[in-house]
């Protein structure tokens, strides 16, 4: 796996129109957080892309908009088809593993993983950088897991990353187990939105309403917001 070393200004990632392009993600707008802009770039070119995320987001902290009786796994599936829907994703796959316990299913995850490549052929594969931006272990694991795969298949790796001096929020860094040692990869790619694109990825992070309010961390949140102008990315080669 050849790595490009220095920051390039290609456009759209150098990915070509006859391209199969697969997302994968352990939680439902994981996707739409780092990608939602670079998903409508593809969707209109007509790109082949598949999104695939691996668990419903039962175990999240944040629960917002629930109504009585309804189950938080079944409403953030909602969500996430709603979310696709809205980018305008056809092929996109939810599945059931249990959120925050990937590590405990690893060979599972790896086998499923695995399968979803064979099968799709990508010639592009996004996912978390290995740091899983603000060490949430199964973000971690699932870079690892592709991380490897991409040295046995032939696939082109891009993680999705941050900008250097990105400041991520307490509560996100609580599900980290070494907060202090996080270093997301730098990224040698900066991919501009359009006001379009900027606005249609804030309207789909705004679906997700049973993780997102505005209410809590109020400041963090704008800043989130208008970090979401360029998404970062290491692509290799």
């Amino acid at each position: 796996m050849k790595l490009m070393n220095k920051s390039t200004s290609i456009d759209f990632l150098g990915i070509e129109n006859n391209s199969n392009v697969l997302l994968i993600y352990p939680h439902p707008d994981d996707e739409t957080y780092c990608n939602a802009g670079l998903i409508q770039k593809l969707v209109r070119k007509g790109i082949n892309l598949s999104v695939l995320c691996l668990t419903r987001g039962s175990k999240s902290t944040l629960v917002f908009s629930l109504k009585q009786g309804e189950e938080l796994a079944d409403v953030r599936k909602d969500e996430f088809e709603q979310v696709m829907r809205f980018l305008g994703v056809i092929n996109y796959e939810i599945l059931s593993l249990e959120d925050s316990k990937l590590i405990f299913e690893k060979q599972e995850v790896y086998k499923i993983i695995n399968e979803q490549i064979d099968a799709l052929k990508p010639d592009y594969v996004i996912t978390y950088e290995p740091f899983g931006l603000y060490g949430h272990p199964d973000h971690i694991l699932v870079s690892e897991i592709v991380t490897d795969l991409a040295k046995k298949l032939s696939f082109i790796l891009i993680y999705s990353t941050v900008d250097q001096n990105y400041k991520h929020s307490k509560s996100s860094l609580k599900m980290a187990n070494d907060p202090l040692g996080i270093k997301a990869i730098e990224p040698n790619f900066q991919l501009k939105l359009t006001p379009g694109e900027y606005i249609k990825k804030l309207m789909a992070l705004k679906l997700y309403k049973s993780q997102i309010s505005l209410k809590k961390d109020f400041f963090h949140g704008i800043y989130k917001a208008l970090k979401m102008l360029n998404e970062y990315y290491f692509v290799s080669k």
